[in-house]
């Protein structure tokens, strides 16, 4: 674990916390055992719960695709709502008509880290998306599934990759500089 990686976590708290919810009921779901219920772990662990291996690979796909996607349909419309009111109607911290303080912008901001959060935290723990990858491609997997699942495990086992060295926070804060220069370039204009 990098110091990188445990910044990365810490600073997209709230979706780390939901994250690790969201396996944990997964993987009761699943009815796999649980080792270790606590969310927040100071180890590569941090925002994973750790449980025994998984077997088969419906289990082990349902396990590493379902708590990211909940991840990722809470965030689109805090996003979405955020960020158009941020970046396109131009929210500003001063109401334009009244001077005054706007409470709004800062919901905004919140709901727009929350999303941001919500967002980086959609994969799962790279070993994971590792036993997928190598379940999905034995011997034993039939062609549809492979077909089926390819695409998708390797976007996850991509993504897991970024999560484990904290670049998915990097690569986040590097849309938001660029929706932030968008946003202040086209008031320029007008």
């Amino acid at each position: 674990m990098t110091v990188f990686y445990l910044a990365a976590k810490l600073l997209t708290f709230p979706g780390v916390f939901l994250k690790a919810f969201w396996e944990h009921c997964t993987l009761r779901l699943l009815r796999i055992p649980v080792e270790d219920t606590s969310f927040l772990q100071a180890n590569e662990l941090f925002g994973h719960i750790e449980h025994d291996l998984i077997t088969g690979l419906r289990k082990n796909a349902l396990f590493c695709f379902l708590p990211g996607l909940i991840n990722a349909a809470f965030s689109a419309p805090l996003l979405f709502t955020s960020s158009v009111n941020l970046f396109y109607f131009g929210t500003g911290a001063r109401d334009a008509a009244t001077g005054l303080t706007s409470i709004m912008f800062f919901v905004y901001i919140i709901m727009f880290w929350v999303g941001v959060s919500l967002l980086c935290n959609t994969f799962p723990l790279f070993e994971d998306a590792l036993q997928l990858k190598d379940k999905l491609f034995s011997e034993k997997t039939g062609t549809a599934a492979k077909v089926f699942l390819s695409v998708p495990s390797a976007i996850v086992l991509v993504g897991s990759f970024l999560e484990r060295y904290g670049i998915n926070v990097l690569l986040a804060g590097a849309f938001t500089a660029a929706l932030i220069s968008y946003s202040v370039f086209t008031a320029a204009i007008i």
